[in-house]
């Protein structure tokens, strides 16, 4: 299998990132921020872990705009929409995270942003994807969460009304 030296130079930097945010992010950061809002924290258990998520519930519709979900989050959580760092934009930045928001389709674009923001601006990574009750979103919020998990990224999942 012949590999394209772009896309192994690009799964040596995620490493990096994760190492370095894994190294100097995580030991700065009080990781209890997902009690910050006092909203909704929910024990659902999506995989084997029994891991404590934030479930904030909006009335919005799944097929509503990212903007619109990231808009009701921020306000939720008092945050700052939008803010401009050296190498992008944070959808939402508070005193501890630094959140992207996606939906399920897009989840490996946000795991990536998540990271690539929380070590930029010195928070703690966090991934709020929009998704559904339903058994594919399901099925699909048991490998983020792995994927969240290993890398130590904070999982907020947005539900419509």
């Amino acid at each position: 299998m012949n590999f394209n030296r772009s896309w192994l130079w690009s799964i040596l930097l995620l490493n990096v990132a994760v190492l370095i945010v894994n190294i100097v992010v995580f030991t700065t950061i009080n990781t209890n921020s997902r009690e910050e809002s006092g909203k909704v924290i929910s024990e659902r258990n999506y995989s084997q872990t029994n891991k404590l998520f934030a479930f904030y519930n909006f009335n919005l519709s799944v097929d509503d705009k990212e903007s619109l979900w990231s808009d009701a989050l921020s306000k939720e959580l008092n945050g700052i929409r939008e803010k401009r760092i050296a190498a992008g934009r944070i959808d939402i930045l508070t005193d501890n995270l630094a959140i992207e928001v996606e939906k399920v389709p897009k989840w490996h674009e946000g795991i990536g942003q998540a990271l690539h923001y929380g070590l930029y601006a010195n928070r703690l990574p966090t991934l709020a994807i929009v998704t559904t009750d339903n058994k594919k979103d399901k099925k699909t919020l048991d490998v983020i969460q792995a994927v969240c998990d290993k890398y130590n990224i904070e999982l907020i999942l947005l539900t419509p009304n």
